[in-house]
C-alpha cells in the first residue's frame, strides 16, 4: 500500500511538471499574440507552479483573500520593490526579540548593542523603499526607524521576568515545522515555544505589533489563520503538545522626537513611556485550542488546496484571469494593492519595473 501511495504521488508530480512545461511553451506563443492580456511582453520568466505545494500562513491567507494577487506573488514569483513601512517594523521587531530570546543572560544595555544589527538592516530596507513612497509613507517609516529601538527597549524592560517563568532554549526561537498533508505540506516558524516552569507544559508566543489594540481585535484571534497554523503547525510538525497560544501584542508608540533629542535620549524617553504605561502598549491574550478547533484548521487547509487544485485542472491554468479577482483588497486598509497596476495593465517592459523575480520554488514560507 505504501508503494502504491509512492508511486501515485510520483506520477503526479511528473504530470505537474509536464503541465507546467507545455503551458510554458504555449504561453511564449500566446504572450507574443497578446492572447493572455495581462501577460505581455517583459523580461521575466514565464509563471510556473511547483510540482509540490508548501502552503505557509501567509501564503494560505493571501490565496482565500486574492487569487489573482496570489498568482503575481506565487506562480509569477513577483516581488514588489518596496515594502510596506508596517511590514517591515513588524519583521525587524521579530528578529529583535528572537535575539533577545535567544540571549536570556544578556542585559537591556548589552541586547541594545547587539540590536544595531537589525536597526542597520532596518534603515537599509526603509532606504531601498524610499524612491517608491510619496512624502507621507517616507515621513512615517522615518518615524518609525526613530521609535523602533525605544520601542523594544521598552518590551524588554518590562517582560525580563520571562526567563524567570519560562523555560527557553535557542531552538525555542523562530522553529520550524513541516507538516506532510499527502499532496501537499503546510511549513513555517513559530515566533517563540518556551516551556512554563510551573506547569511544566509548552505553549506558543506569537508576536505582533499594532497601532491599536480593540475589542474586535481581540474577539477574531481564535480564527486568525497565523495563530491557527502555529499551533497545527507546533503540535504535527514540531511534535510538541501546546494547547494555548499567547497572543503577544505591541503598540507602536506615537511619540515624536524633539528638535534637540538625540536619538539615545529619544530612546530613554521612548522606553520610559513604555515602562510607565505598560497597560497601554503591551498586551498578552491566552488563547485556548481544542483537538476540534485543530482538527478544522487541517480540514481549512485541505479545502483551499483543492480550490488550488480545481484552478491548476484548468488548461489555462497560468493565464493571470484564471484567477479570481478580489476587488475589495485593492485598497484595503486605506492602501493600494502593490499588485494593482498588474491587474489593471497587465505585466509589460514598463509594469516590470516595480517588481523583482524569484526562483521556482515548492516552499511559499517567507516573513509572516
Amino acid at each position: 500500500m505504501k508503494n502504491l501511495w509512492y508511486y501515485q504521488k510520483l506520477l503526479n508530480r511528473l504530470l505537474v511538471y509536464w503541465r507546467t512545461e507545455m503551458a510554458k511553451a504555449k504561453i511564449k506563443v500566446k504572450t507574443d499574440g497578446c492572447e493572455y492580456p495581462l501577460l505581455k511582453k517583459n523580461s521575466f520568466r514565464p509563471p510556473e507552479i511547483p510540482a509540490r505545494l508548501a502552503w505557509s500562513a501567509s501564503s494560505l491567507k493571501l490565496f482565500r483573500k486574492c487569487k489573482r494577487k496570489w498568482y503575481w506573488r506565487y506562480i509569477m514569483r513577483l516581488k514588489p520593490k518596496w515594502s510596506d513601512s508596517n511590514l517591515l517594523i513588524g519583521t525587524a521587531t521579530h528578529e529583535a526579540l528572537g535575539v533577545w530570546y535567544k540571549n536570556p543572560k544578556a542585559s537591556p544595555k548589552q541586547f541594545m548593542r547587539k540590536l544595531k544589527k537589525e536597526y542597520t538592516k532596518l534603515e537599509e530596507a526603509i532606504q531601498v523603499s524610499a524612491d517608491y513612497f510619496d512624502q507621507d509613507e517616507l515621513d512615517k517609516s522615518t518615524t518609525a526607524i526613530k521609535t523602533f529601538q525605544g520601542m523594544v527597549r521598552g518590551y524588554v524592560d518590562i517582560y525580563q521576568n520571562d526567563f524567570k517563568n519560562w523555560v527557553i532554549i535557542p531552538k525555542d526561537v523562530e522553529a520550524e515545522f513541516s507538516v506532510n498533508l499527502g499532496d501537499f505540506d503546510f511549513k513555517g516558524f513559530v515566533d517563540l515555544t518556551p516551556t512554563n516552569r510551573k506547569t511544566k507544559k509548552s505553549f506558543i508566543v506569537e508576536h505582533k505589533t499594532a497601532r491599536s489594540i480593540g475589542d474586535s481585535y481581540i474577539d477574531r484571534l481564535p480564527l486568525d489563520t497565523q495563530v491557527r497554523g502555529y499551533i497545527f503547525g507546533a503540535r504535527k510538525g514540531l511534535g510538541l503538545k501546546p494547547t494555548e497560544v499567547i497572543y503577544d501584542v505591541i503598540r507602536k508608540c506615537s511619540l515624536r522626537r524633539k528638535a534637540d533629542e538625540t536619538q539615545d535620549d529619544f530612546n530613554e524617553r521612548i522606553a520610559l513611556d513604555y515602562a510607565s504605561r505598560p497597560d497601554f502598549y503591551f498586551f498578552r491574550e491566552p488563547l485556548k485550542f481544542s483537538k476540534d478547533s485543530i482538527d478544522a484548521f487541517e480540514h481549512d487547509l485541505h479545502m483551499t488546496h483543492n480550490e488550488y487544485e480545481f484552478v491548476v485542472d484548468n488548461d489555462d491554468y497560468l493565464n493571470p484571469t484564471s484567477w479570481v479577482c478580489s476587488d475589495h483588497i485593492c485598497n484595503e486598509f486605506f492602501k493600494t494593492c502593490p499588485y494593482l497596476s498588474l491587474c489593471l495593465k497587465g505585466l509589460d517592459k514598463g509594469t516590470e519595473k516595480l517588481y523583482n523575480q524569484s526562483e521556482i520554488k515548492d516552499d511559499l514560507v517567507e516573513e509572516e
